[in-house]
């Protein structure tokens, strides 16, 4: 029996593209942020086909290139950090 389906390709496969959904989902951003980081040429996406109504596909290893340009240095982190968790850091006056 042959089947003329596509094969699907595998998740961790750097060529495979994924849709904006899973974007978001993989980089812990809201569909709102993801369309700022691209209209900011911060993140790179395609389009599934050449007219402006394509819909935008990512490739993995640009959000994982993406997470790479907002890595915090522990040191930075910890500064960063004040309180417990959810409490937002104290204000300072001058």
């Amino acid at each position: 029996m042959t089947t003329n389906s596509i094969p699907r390709p595998e998740p961790n496969d750097p060529d495979t593209l994924i849709d904006a959904r899973e974007a978001c989902s993989r980089l812990g951003l809201s569909r709102r942020t993801l369309t700022r980081l691209l209209a900011r040429g911060q993140l790179v996406a395609y389009r599934t086909s050449p007219s402006r109504h394509g819909r935008l596909r990512f490739r993995s290893e640009d959000l994982e290139a993406f997470l790479a340009t907002t890595r915090v240095p522990p040191r930075a982190a910890v500064e960063g950090l004040s309180g417990s968790c959810g409490e937002l850091p104290a204000q300072r006056s001058s």
